[in-house]
């Protein structure tokens, strides 16, 4: 990083009695090449030219001079923002140089070009000394300005070192004297440098005598003893607190000397963090590590030396000639020669490799920034600083945010103004104001580093290979073999020998954010799994294996436990089904959506091309290359009904999930309470049953009230309660058995099914409960990452389940009579109370998180067109996926309620709790295999494995739930084949309209022959004509058109539809077309979401859908020739505000009163009927959440425009939503055929008629005012 800010010094960057910092005895126009001279007093602009004469550049101020008559270009040396460097050789005397070519089409503003002429006149100032780079001459032609200097072909400081192997205090005295000659002669000179690092200095030579040099002085400025600098320059790990504070001198050339010899001395800086900013908060707080290796070893006049330049107080640091005369820096000096550690050369081997990797990464990213963008940000600041202060006030950020066509209200611009203001002085600086603005625009910063990635990637494999490493690295001299292979070593953190999008971006974060997730994992996730102990036991010794209890049987039943937990937990999900997300998403509709991606097998309607350019289609580390053409690929081809087949397998193990959300919590709660008929003995079965009860209707009546307000004791109440578990089995273990741990063996495992025989298969349905909650971490994979998923079940959660079960076999192996309640009957009296309370907690949380899970995996239904519309509530806005729905709240909790009271034990509950989660897991096994070989092209040998491996053992779990579905197996049957019907039904109907609909989509060619006011008269406004399809115009139009016929004059078919990716990005999430001429004024918007997307629609959809319409006509207008065409044209991605949406401006009015556009319907404001206005005044009255919409009002800039259609046409929809936008949305009605079947009739007229007429209407699901909607009676014959 050359810079912490591109913002250039402006007027109050220095604080001095001299307005001129710079020397005053220089000229105007910079020296000849031959001859240096000292620098000038004020840089001026002059491009003019005498009659005849050669042109003067506006950069360097003289005649223009083609640098290639003198010297030939060669390689490329380098690469930066505005810059490339090559190798030149001088034409007569064939000596090499190097020479910094700069475009002056990248210096757009004049604070540009004087920061190139500074750069060159300082070089020329220093000119002769034996440690800084020579320029040999300055160049400026038409299309650049060109320095040619010195070549220093030696290498980098840290490269030469670490090629030597090995080197002493002594080595480091002598390379950072050379270092402080440098800030000696500059700051003798007036000069201060400003970006010291071990990058900018060069050896002249190959040789050991070879002189280091001094590069770069792009940031570097003239000064006078007393200047005091305000702007912020530098690089994060040398930059000085003060520059941090803004208010610094000199001084701060010192504190980046001795971070150099720190690092020299010990291979790494003093101060470190994850980011920039962490860096700089480091360099605040001032602890510098002197206490870890090598510093023990290393002298104590090299550590009195930099402590004195590393000082806080720059009055208190050595200036640079008491550096140069310290005793352990002088030639003569104390410094030892004895070869420091060789971890230090380790250490910055791997600093030196992980700054190469960012630095060609950072290059990268500054290449594709385009001149619009550099420009963009610059002009975004100044236009703020009304003042031209050089800060922006609070009145000022106020302001010009809605002329960007950002949308904030009072409250949010506030909260905006104190995270930007990090100093807290009140007003945004151009640094802060940078900072904030990446933070709000994070998926821009994401996708500049994912085209850094793909410049790696070159076969978009989704990984960098040694060779594609080698290649890229090339461009920027950095290929040798040593390098790439210190950068794989160092990024490659999984070690398969490539690094993937994760690896580069160092996703993998700090370890204290991989604690923190660990921590909050326990409450959201594992509350299930780690709540099983009260049962497992209990349900497995429930039936004919009773008559087997011996401590044998025990051992065993012990035995099967731990290694399922293993095997299925520990090996399957932990190991491989956390490898295998959706864009870090797990759960099986993210199998699903892998599937339906890479191995198009989606049912989704309206699926386009332009759906795989979004950026979140291919994810980084998987492939995009196109379908092999497998076994299994070429079945599926073959017969169409396999798309079918694997809907109707998500769609079960998704009823699954459902009919474990009702029956976790049942058996949870029940399981808790049961402990009262240990230590009550006249306690009543009915008692039980009734504090159950009690708790469960508390438990759902807190979903609807909001259980994130007590969320933050969850995670405190599992982890004690594992603490608790985890202590009473190695208490059980010490006092009734040690020897239990024997079991451990898988000889008992044999041993058992020897001696229980068909008892001990069948009583495999009760050990499998032991299982239960373990799909949770797969199904939160979104909410956390992996890393700290697996972190929190390997260290934490899987010890002490296997303590707690091994407690329980010891107590159960000399107290068999206690197995019907062999936990609460192993905890010892004194503390049985204290962890019946933490139990029923537990409980409690272990049913909330279910809870939760049911609602997303219902949610997600609902995306893929499987599950009536239902509402959905975002209950912490803040935090993604988390939901309520408050009617499938209730009936959860009816048959939750009917379940606890129809059983009242937990046998039964868990016999029906066990063949629902194995049928999930075995789902996700089958879906696993096919995203090993379809998505993920793998052999489908693999995919066998897989099945064989976890399947088989999965299956014969299932097959011992067979023989107790007459013992409650039967209820999650039922369950489930209810919520199947529902969910199939309602896509079976919904396709059948949507083919309808396709089928009976107007012609192109009936739109033309009507003419540009379509055969019907045309009034003000914005007509949004909802339909589910992605092309045509469909039939509802038509039936409007002939019952009323007139509409508004601008018309825009809206069509939204779910794409089989988790998110999509906002600014990716329109599509925006033209059907028809020009004239017609019909556009196109299809809205894309992902299946965990929450799509809510109001007046933020409308302003963003304006500001999209406008930039896509100046973007059709930009790209094409045609004035008008007929067809449908071309879809695109557009996103307002930016290229073209500035052309329109964006303001909110402070009351209805003030702008027609607060009007919520275009009929109301555009008829003069004093009933209507009445009416609509009623309905603000008693509509708080309309009366509550912001009024935004858009005008069109003055500004010139190639095409004069295209204002006509953008002044027609400003004027329209001026007056006003109307939503139109068919009301169908769906039958079957007269000669349908009696089955399709029977789903079509009658069950699918019933859910849509007892769920949610579209109207309601968009949160489309009444008073804005018509809707438009459609007959479906299906």
């Amino acid at each position: 990083m050359g810079n912490c800010s591109s913002l250039p010094p402006g007027e109050n960057s220095v604080q001095t009695s001299n307005p001129a910092h710079q020397p005053t005895n220089g000229v105007t126009v910079l020296p000849p090449h031959s001859k240096p001279s000292p620098p000038p007093t004020k840089p001026q602009f002059s491009t003019s030219t005498t009659a005849g004469a050669t042109p003067i550049g506006r950069v360097l101020g003289r005649p223009l001079e083609d640098v290639r008559s003198t010297y030939v270009f060669g390689r490329e040396l380098g690469r930066g923002q505005f810059g490339v460097t090559y190798l030149v050789t001088h034409k007569a005397t064939k000596q090499q140089f190097a020479c910094k070519s700069i475009a002056t089409r990248k210096l757009i503003n004049r604070d540009d070009v004087e920061d190139v002429r500074r750069e060159v006149q300082i070089m020329y100032h220093l000119t002769g000394h034996r440690n800084i780079v020579e320029l040999k001459g300055a160049y400026e032609d038409r299309h650049s300005v060109n320095l040619v200097m010195e070549l220093c072909a030696g290498g980098e400081l840290f490269d030469r070192i670490i090629a030597k192997g090995h080197y002493s205090e002594r080595a480091a005295a002598n390379l950072c004297r050379q270092i402080v000659t440098v800030v000696y002669n500059c700051h003798t000179m007036g000069v201060m440098h400003r970006d010291l690092k071990p990058e900018n200095f060069l050896f002249l030579g190959a040789d050991e005598a070879s002189p280091l040099k001094a590069t770069d002085f792009g940031l570097s400025v003239f000064f006078k003893p007393g200047d005091v600098f305000k702007d912020l320059v530098g690089s994060a790990y040398y930059v000085a607190p003060e520059v941090l504070r803004r208010n610094y001198g000199a001084e701060a050339d010192i504190w980046s000397c001795g971070v150099i010899l720190y690092i020299l001395l010990s291979g790494v800086p003093p101060f470190w963090g994850e980011n920039e900013q962490s860096i700089f908060d480091a360099v605040l707080r001032g602890h510098i590590d002197f206490s870890s290796d090598p510093w023990p070893s290393i002298s104590s006049s090299a550590k009195d030396l930099v402590k004195k330049m590393l000082r806080e107080d720059p009055k208190e640091r050595l200036a640079a000639n008491e550096v140069l005369n310290h005793p352990w820096m002088r030639e003569d000096g104390d410094a030892p020669d004895k070869p420091l550690d060789i971890a230090v050369l380790t250490r910055m081997k791997q600093f030196r490799a992980m700054n190469k990797l960012k630095k060609v990464a950072l290059k990268v990213i500054a290449e594709n920034l385009s001149e619009e963008e550099i420009r963009g940000l610059k002009e975004m600041f100044k236009s703020m600083d009304t003042d031209n202060s050089g800060t922006i006030t609070y009145e000022e950020l106020k302001a010009g945010l809605p002329k960007l066509g950002t949308k904030l209200s009072e409250s949010e611009v506030r909260q905006l103004m104190e995270a930007a203001d990090v100093d807290g002085n009140g007003t945004i600086d151009y640094i802060e104001f940078i900072t904030a603005t990446m933070h709000m625009n994070r998926m821009e910063r994401e996708d500049h580093l994912y085209k850094a990635f793909e410049y790696f990637d070159k076969d978009k494999s989704g990984y960098i290979t040694v060779e594609e490493l080698e290649q890229a690295l090339k461009k920027y001299n950095m290929g040798d073999e040593k390098t790439i292979k210190e950068i794989i070593v160092e990024v490659d953190t999984d070690h398969d020998g490539r690094i993937n999008y994760d690896e580069f971006v160092e996703r993998k974060g700090q370890c204290k954010d991989v604690l923190l997730l660990v921590y909050q994992s326990f409450g959201l996730v594992f509350g299930p799994l780690s709540i099983s102990p009260l049962y497992v036991y209990k349900s497995t010794f429930s039936g004919r294996l009773g008559h087997h209890l011996s401590e044998d049987a025990v051992f065993g039943a012990f035995s099967v436990i731990f290694w399922t937990l293993t095997l299925l937990s520990l090996f399957k999900y932990v190991v491989f089904m956390l490898s295998i997300s959706d864009d870090g998403e797990g759960g099986l509709m993210a199998l699903y959506s892998l599937l339906c991606r890479n191995a198009k097998l989606s049912l989704l309607p309206n699926q386009q091309a332009a759906d795989e350019e979004l950026s979140t289609y291919h994810y980084p580390g998987h492939s995009n290359r196109s379908i092999t053409n497998s076994l299994l690929r070429r079945f599926i081809d073959k017969h169409n009904y396999a798309k079918t087949c694997l809907l109707l397998l998500v769609l079960l193990g998704a009823c699954m999930v459902i009919s474990v959300g009702v029956l976790s919590p049942a058996i949870s709660v029940l399981a808790s309470i049961e402990g009262l008929e240990i230590q009550g003995k006249n306690v009543h079965k009915s008692v039980v049953v009734i504090i159950a009860c009690t708790l469960l209707v508390v438990l759902y009546v807190l979903q609807h009230r909001g259980s994130h307000k007590v969320a933050f004791l969850f995670t405190p109440i599992v982890i004690l309660w594992l603490l608790a578990i985890a202590l009473i089995g190695v208490s059980n273990i010490i006092k009734w058995n040690p020897g239990v741990y024997q079991a451990l063996s898988p000889y008992y495992i044999y041993n058992f099914f020897k001696v229980t025989g068909k008892d001990g298969w069948i009583s495999l349905g009760g050990i499998l409960l032991c299982l239960t909650g373990t799909e949770a971490m797969f199904a939160h994979l979104g909410h956390f990452t992996a890393t700290s998923i697996r972190v929190a079940f390997s260290w934490v959660i899987y010890p002490c389940l296997v303590l707690q079960y091994m407690g329980q076999a010891a107590f159960l192996s000399k107290n068999v009579s206690a197995v019907h309640m062999s936990f609460y009957a192993s905890v010892p009296d004194p503390f049985f109370w204290p962890v019946f309370v933490v139990a029923t907690l537990t409980a409690i949380v272990a049913s909330q998180a279910v809870i939760s899970a049911t609602f997303t995996i219902v949610k997600e239904c609902h995306a893929f067109g499987c599950f009536p519309r239902v509402k959905i509530v975002q209950t912490r806005r803040w935090v993604p996926g988390q939901i309520f729905i408050p009617e499938l709240n209730w009936v959860f909790m009816l048959l939750s309620l009917a379940v606890t009271v129809g059983f009242q034990d937990t046998n039964h509950i868990g016999n029906a709790y066990g063949v629902a989660y194995m049928t999930v897991t075995v789902t996700s096994t089958l879906l696993a295999s096919l995203v090993i070989n379809l998505a993920w092209q793998k052999s489908l040998l693999l995919s066998v494995l897989f099945i064989l491996l976890f399947g088989l053992v999965e299956f014969i779990y299932l097959a011992s739930f067979l023989m107790r579905i007459p013992k409650g197996g039967w209820i999650p049957l039922v369950f489930s084949a209810v919520y199947f019907i529902i969910m199939y039904v309602w896509h079976y109907g919904a396709r059948k309209k949507y083919l309808y609909d396709l089928h009976n989509k107007l012609s192109m060619r009936w739109i033309l022959t009507l003419g540009p006011s379509l055969g019907i008269i045309r009034v003000p406004g914005i007509g949004l004509i909802y339909t589910e399809l992605a092309t045509g115009v469909p039939a509802t139009f038509t039936h409007f058109l002939t019952t009323l016929p007139a509409f508004y004059q601008v018309v825009v078919f809206v069509c939204i539809k779910t794409v089989p990716v988790p998110y999509v990005p906002h600014k990716e999430r329109n599509l925006i077309g033209r059907i028809g001429p020009k004239s017609y004024r019909l556009y196109r918007c299809i809205i894309r979401n992902g299946y965990k997307d929450t799509y809510k629609n109001g007046d933020d959809f409308e302003n963003d859908l304006v500001m999209s319409i406008a930039e896509f006509i100046q973007m059709e207008a930009e790209g094409s020739e045609r004035v008008d065409g007929v067809s449908e044209g071309r879809l695109a991605v557009v996103k307002s505000s930016e290229k073209f949406g500035t052309r329109l401006v964006m303001s909110e009015s402070s009351g209805p009163e003030e702008s027609s556009s607060s009007n919520p319907s275009g009929i109301v404001s555009s008829c003069k009927s004093v009933t209507l206005l009445n009416l609509q005044a009623t309905y603000e009255q008693e509509s708080p959440k309309l009366s509550h919409r912001r009024h935004v009002q858009f005008e069109l800039l003055d500004t010139k425009y190639k095409d004069s259609q295209v204002k006509e046409e953008l002044s027609e929809l400003v004027e329209a939503k001026r007056v006003g936008i109307t939503y139109v949305i068919g009301h169908s009605h769906v039958k079957a055929k007269w000669n349908s079947p009696f089955l399709k009739k029977f789903a079509v007229d009658m069950a699918y008629s019933f859910l849509r007429k007892n769920c949610r209407s579209p109207a309601v699901n968009l949160n489309i005012p009444p008073i804005c909607l018509i809707e438009v009676g459609m007959s479906y014959h299906v």
